[in-house]
């Protein structure tokens, strides 16, 4: 795994999702938590846009960092030091973000997408939506893939990082999962989510089977009990 001090500098550079996150979650109401929310990527423009927003993450080294970075805001975010899976807030929420594929860091064993999917649930205000972004599988190449066992997987892939001038920096052994689409609506099925929309990008752009990414609005089915 990559170095804290490289956090902001590898993680903290993608921006196409952040006014899409904002707009979305705008929409949704003005409670909004992110989950694995880092140093305050999407968190803290949630506050800039007037949103009261919460950010939980389990690194303390990165929650110091994000509530240094909000200090001057008017508006700032509440910050929570907490395991995602054992989540238990005193408040609902109108929306709940995991972005940059964050969900393949719960996607280990099917007991910890249900705990994560329990305690989404849970915080769920009524009404409320789950919003997350995960890679297509079936474009797998957008990273490079991991050779498994002598052939590639799209299930699994690296990341090989570039500075500034575009030279190759190191390549962290880091597993990122890639997801199914079939498999993302089936995990969401059998954990009472229905899907209300998904797109291909975050300009709102319809998702087609070749699409890089999977970009899901989803909400509680009906009649649900919390865990």
């Amino acid at each position: 795994m990559q170095s804290f001090e490289n956090y902001d500098e590898h993680w903290g550079r993608r921006t196409c999702d952040i006014e899409f996150y904002v707009s979305e979650a705008r929409k949704c109401g003005q409670q909004v938590l992110e989950l694995t929310c880092g140093t305050g990527r999407i968190t803290i423009p949630l506050a800039e846009g007037g949103l009261s927003a919460v950010g939980v993450d389990n690194s303390l080294l990165r929650l110091r960092t994000a509530i240094k970075k909000s200090r001057l805001l008017g508006n700032s975010p509440r910050f929570i030091f907490e395991d995602c899976l054992t989540l238990e807030i005193d408040q609902k929420f109108d929306a709940i973000l995991l972005p940059y594929n964050g969900f393949s860091i719960f996607f280990q064993t099917k007991e910890k997408i249900e705990q994560l999917l329990g305690r989404v649930r849970a915080h769920l205000a009524e009404g409320g939506h789950f919003i997350f972004d995960v890679t297509n599988a079936l474009v797998f190449n957008w990273y490079n893939p991991v050779p498994d066992v002598g052939r590639a997987s799209p299930r699994i892939s690296r990341i090989n990082w570039y500075n500034v001038n575009g030279e190759q920096g190191p390549t962290y052994p880091e597993r990122i999962n890639n997801f199914f689409p079939k498999e993302i609506e089936e995990i969401l099925l059998n954990n009472d989510f229905e899907v209300v929309e998904r797109w291909g990008d975050f300009n709102g752009k319809p998702f087609e089977l070749s699409d890089k990414f999977q970009i899901y609005k989803c909400r509680a089915r009906a009649n649900t009990p919390h865990p």
